[in-house]
């Protein structure tokens, strides 16, 4: 055991070596408050990080009843451990040990483990099952880990990546007043990706989402003409109403190919600069565009199975224009919009390929098992009030009957280490379809192998392109 003078001096220590900090304790001037200093708490932030990460992976195969029972148990066994911890008495000072001498330990050590407790499931579901596809999509590795490090509750989630997302905003207007146009771009595209990712699943404060969503919008749109290739904001008329999307067309090709890209349940074209620079490199032009239940089409309407009915909508507003080749136009989706994708594919043949990112098969037969803010954020955009009728309208995206009459070539990707879609879903799919398809199972990928992007984006470009006869490859 310590005596409170050895205490005080390793305090001491660590305090001249910038560890720590101390001051007064205002109830007990006996002692001293001993905290982290802001750089050590950082440090301790990020490594928190990282092991929620890591256990987040080693708890990834619990079903989410499964996750509660976890959680019960850990609940009791941390009462039970509080009971029989009742501070000791100090023999060597005739003081409670929990004293030590100058300094009753507060903050610091003891306090990275309660914010590791702290930090809820949703929050660590999130940072589990899409940490790789935030990095990958456009956010730096020292933000995603600054932010998410900060993060103890839900609630403060889209809160804090809308704070950073205005640093990045920001940076973009002092680039546009200096007429630092590339730079404008770069930083402006980056903020309404951050936007984007404070709203994606964020359905339980809908006003708080919708703003950081106008912002998303806001600032994709402001940045569009500064991006290389430049984008073009198009309105498609949609029963009665309108679809927003975002038309980019590669440089020096007169009448490029074109390529429709669906996005998700909780994706939209605000954060898809990073899948589309592929295929614009490749001499292809990308038309990615927000659907019944998805980014701007999610307030007006519900998500629907039969999705070739907004792609027909679509590729009919692409037969009017004269900049793109219609005759090598294809299908993209990814995660939910890989089912939408496929779909669509079965009906729409002006479609000459398809590729398809780990959507589902059978959206009901994956229900139980996805993540709880997958399934609450899909009764949200589904207009349901109870999660049983979400699972009932989950049952309508099937490809059941369906794959059969996919005749174009198909390219899939899935990870099997996919937690949120059963990489079997697109096994399936590659054995129901009836025309050409590449099968790409990454052994070690997670969902939509986001991990591994170099193992498939480039593989489902070059692919595309050959199909499309794109002028590069």
């Amino acid at each position: 055991m310590f005596t409170s003078g050895a205490i005080t001096n390793r305090i001491d220590r660590v305090e001249m070596m910038g560890v720590v900090e101390s001051r007064p304790d205002r109830e007990d001037r006996r002692s001293d408050v001993i905290r982290l200093t802001s750089a050590e708490k950082k440090l301790a932030d990020k490594a928190i990080a990282g092991h929620f990460a890591a256990v987040g992976e080693l708890l990834s195969d619990l079903s989410s009843v499964e996750h509660k029972q976890r959680a019960g148990l850990l609940s009791k066994l941390l009462v039970s451990m509080e009971s029989r911890s009742k501070p000791k008495q100090d023999t060597a000072v005739g003081t409670p040990a929990g004293n030590l001498g100058r300094s009753h330990i507060r903050h610091g050590v003891s306090n990275m483990a309660q914010s590791a407790v702290e930090k809820d499931d949703l929050v660590a579901s999130a940072m589990v099952h899409w940490g790789a596809r935030f990095v990958s999509n456009g956010v730096a590795l020292a933000d995603f880990e600054e932010i998410t490090g900060s993060i103890r509750s839900w609630d403060d989630w889209c809160r804090a990546w809308s704070a950073r997302a205005a640093d990045h905003e920001e940076m973009g207007r002092v680039a546009l007043a200096e007429r630092n146009f590339l730079s404008a771009g770069e930083h402006l595209n980056r903020a309404a990706v951050y936007f984007h990712f404070a709203k994606f699943l964020f359905v339980h404060d809908l006003p708080q989402m919708k703003a950081a969503h106008m912002k998303a919008v806001a600032c994709r749109m402001e940045a569009l003409p500064y991006l290389r290739p430049p984008g073009e904001r198009v309105a498609i008329p949609y029963e009665g109403k309108q679809l927003y999307g975002i038309l980019r067309k590669p440089l020096g090709i007169a009448k490029p190919p074109v390529l429709v890209m669906v996005v998700g349940l909780d994706s939209a074209k605000e954060e898809t600069d990073a899948y589309e620079q592929p295929f614009l490199a490749r001499g292809v032009a990308t038309l990615v565009f927000d659907g019944p239940g998805q980014g701007e089409g999610e307030y007006e309407f519900a998500i629907r199975g039969d999705y070739e009915a907004p792609v027909k909508a679509v590729f009919d507003w692409l037969q009017g224009r004269n900049d793109v080749d219609t005759d090598r136009a294809a299908l993209w989706g990814v995660s939910m919009g890989g089912y939408y994708a496929a779909r669509a594919a079965a009906f729409e043949k002006r479609a000459k390929a398809c590729i398809s990112l780990a959507g589902p098969y059978n959206l009901a037969e994956c229900w139980d098992t996805m993540p709880e803010l997958t399934r609450n954020t899909f009764r949200v955009r589904a207009k349901h009030e109870t999660m049983e009728e979400a699972r009932q309208h989950a049952a309508t995206l099937s490809l059941e009957g369906v794959a059969q009459n996919i005749s174009c070539p198909l390219y899939i990707v899935s990870g099997k280490r996919d937690r949120v879609i059963p990489w079997q879903h697109a096994e399936r799919l590659s054995r129901d379809a009836s025309g050409d398809v590449v099968f790409n199972l990454i052994e070690d990928g997670n969902h939509i192998a986001n991990n591994r992007p170099y193992r498939w984006r480039p593989q489902s470009a070059d692919w595309l392109a050959r199909q499309l006869g794109a002028a590069t490859i």
